[in-house]
């Protein structure tokens, strides 16, 4: 089954310990992508209302959001994470009861957060990762050799809004309407492909309309 991501939600957020995207209705197996840019260093945890994630000393009850690659920006404006759900294994709630997905920073935050929910993924097990930081109009993220058929995903955070503009790598696909959510100060853009044969030296390279400090991610995942 071909890899199907899906737009689940955005949240900006300013000053908050605790940033939360409603998920609605989560199947058990169905993998959950996170992608956020924030303006600090580091962040506490990340976890869903079903479940506990087991870090920060506390016991594992459900959903796990153990896969993680960033980095933050020397300049200290920013820092870039993608986080992925190794597995759901509690279905989340829509309707009434409405599970939210939750990013906490006791210090405190300000950024930009949004999130996928994807099909298709047996394994999604991350084979490799790069991060990179700049302050242009141009990222560009590579990785060393990957296997074909493995799915690359490309994560972008800005210090920016999004009526800056971003132009997607034309051998990328925009993961729904990910890329089209209004931001302000910070924004987070994403884009994925299958690999059909084995590279060397893959590379994702979206534009900005705006040269800004930024820091992107490029992650390499097994079907």
């Amino acid at each position: 089954m071909a890899f199907t991501p899906s737009f689940i939600g955005r949240t900006t957020f300013s000053n908050a310990t605790l940033a939360q995207i409603p998920t609605g209705n989560i199947a058990v197996g169905t993998r959950i992508l996170i992608a956020f840019c924030i303006d600090a260093p580091d962040w506490d945890d990340i976890t869903d209302t079903q479940s506990n994630s087991g870090f920060n000393g506390q016991p594992v009850t459900g959903n796990v959001y153990g896969q993680r690659s960033g980095e933050a920006h020397p300049n200290g404006t920013c820092g870039v994470w993608f986080v992925t759900c190794d597995s759901t294994t509690v279905q989340l709630r829509g309707g009434g009861t409405r599970d939210q997905l939750q990013l906490s920073r006791a210090a405190g935050m300000t950024g930009s957060m949004a999130a996928l929910s994807a099909t298709g993924l047996t394994s999604g097990v991350m084979d490799s990762g790069s991060t990179l930081f700049g302050s242009d109009t141009t990222p560009i993220v590579g990785l060393g050799p990957i296997p074909a058929n493995d799915y690359l995903i490309g994560i972008l955070g800005v210090v920016g809004p999004s009526s800056d503009g971003f132009t997607q790598d034309p051998t990328f696909i925009n993961p729904g309407n990910f890329n089209s959510q209004t931001t302000t100060s910070f924004s987070v853009y994403a884009g994925y492909k299958q690999l059909l044969t084995a590279q060397s030296n893959p590379r994702w390279q979206p534009t900005l309309g705006v040269a800004r400090d930024y820091v992107g991610v490029l992650l390499a995942l097994e079907p």
